[in-house]
């Protein structure tokens, strides 16, 4: 992303060696492979916790550990993020690889990572979930699938419930608490009565979401209008016709073409003054609003957790449950509003944890920071003897499948 984190950068100290230790007999250790959709902030949150837990685990050496953070903090402050090279350290290895922001390659991406025979596979995004997951399933020693950042992992066909799942996945679901998104736009807009909302038809959570916002704006008093899209090339066009049916205010669910693709969202959206709110807390870095989950590091983190102790042999991944994480925070982009010609108001602006100025971001306080570039001290580590399944929780989440079903 273009917008610069140079906040962030002072919550570490950072030591960065030159190379990456490339130490003998690769193959003979753990291979651990992120797979995303794209280079993103909120997923390279997601994989920095990811990493410092291996590393606090003694899985990276301090030197490595320190290295790759430098990595994804440097790609924050640049204007084109990067990946880390692949590591092939001391005592384990790490390879990265993403699809470039086409929804289409993620098939590819998988098939060429699952080529490089990796133990465990760390999944970011429903879709990329979904792709690993169709690519092993028929598999008869599939690597270990972890999934974070994945919305409604039951509704897309990954986990009907926490402990019933494919025995070789399990990850961390993040709920976007859309009931708290919407009630931003009476904050910024008291009496909005026309809202629009662009979601993906592709992406089951996207769905939910535009559901959802259609929901919950009907129980507001709200007109909803909606449009569906396909693919990235889709959006200028949906965005388009919404604004000149005369919505007020754009809002988007979380998914991997209406985050990727909001600058063509912005660049239509510029032109009406219409504020558009974007799902996630992250979403401020180009939307005029961002409102949503702000603990990519915290959901990151338990997924690191879970890696280190099927690593350790601590727990065994078949019965291993999810585990689902909710909060809520708001990022206010000063430039975009600017371009409008949009004033926030006193109301959002007091409810604010993040502002993007000047291409920068800073935070309201510390603690707002906390959860989504660096661990947040009140949510403890996730507690892996709780997530294992016994046969009566099986039974009853199947129970509670079955009654739902009716």
């Amino acid at each position: 992303m273009n917008s610069k984190v140079l906040f962030v950068i002072a919550l570490f100290t950072l030591v960065a060696p030159a190379v990456m230790a490339q130490g003998d007999g690769a193959a003979s250790r753990p291979t651990i492979a992120f797979l995303s959709s794209e280079i993103s902030v909120p997923f390279q949150m997601s994989e920095l916790a990811v990493v410092d837990t291996l590393a606090e685990s003694g899985y990276l050496t301090q030197a490595e550990g320190a290295a790759l953070r430098n990595v994804y903090f440097t790609s924050w402050s640049s204007p084109s993020p990067s990946a880390p090279d692949d590591l092939m350290g001391e005592r384990i290895n790490l390879i990265w690889s993403d699809a470039g922001g086409d929804s289409s390659l993620v098939p590819v991406m998988v098939d060429a990572v699952l080529d490089r025979q990796p133990d465990v596979l760390v999944t970011l995004a429903d879709r990329v979930t979904l792709a690993a997951l169709n690519a092993t399933l028929d598999m008869e020693e599939p690597p270990v699938i972890i999934f974070v950042l994945v919305y409604n992992p039951d509704r897309s066909g990954i986990a009907q419930a926490p402990c019933i799942k494919p025995s070789h996945v399990t990850g961390v679901e993040s709920i976007a608490p859309y009931d708290e998104i919407m009630s931003v736009l009476r904050l910024q807009k008291p009496d909005v009565q026309v809202i629009g909302t662009v979601y993906s038809l592709p992406d089951a959570s996207s769905v939910y979401g535009a559901e959802r916002i259609a929901e919950i704006g009907e129980e507001m008093g709200l007109t909803v209008k909606e449009a569906a899209v396909t693919q990235h090339a889709d959006l200028r066009a949906a965005t388009t016709s919404l604004l000149e049916e005369g919505i007020e205010m754009l809002v988007l669910p979380v998914d991997v073409i209406t985050g990727p693709g909001l600058p063509i969202v912005m660049s239509a959206a510029l032109a009406f003054d219409v504020p558009v709110v974007y799902s996630h807390i992250v979403g401020s870095y180009y939307a005029t609003i961002g409102a949503g989950s702000k603990q990519s590091y915290t959901e990151g983190r338990d997924a690191g957790k879970m890696i280190a102790g099927y690593l350790n042999g601590d727990i065994d991944i078949a019965a291993t449950g999810t585990v689902a994480h909710t909060s809520m925070g708001i990022g206010l982009n000063y430039d975009a509003a600017a371009q409008q010609g949009i004033a926030f108001s006193e109301e959002l602006e007091a409810a604010a944890d993040m502002m993007i100025r000047s291409g920068r971001a800073s935070f309201a306080s510390r603690d707002a920071s906390r959860g989504l570039f660096a661990p947040d001290p009140t949510i403890e580590p996730v507690d892996l003897a709780s997530l294992q399944c016994t046969d009566e929780m099986i039974a009853e989440q199947q129970a509670a499948l079955d009654a739902a079903g009716e």
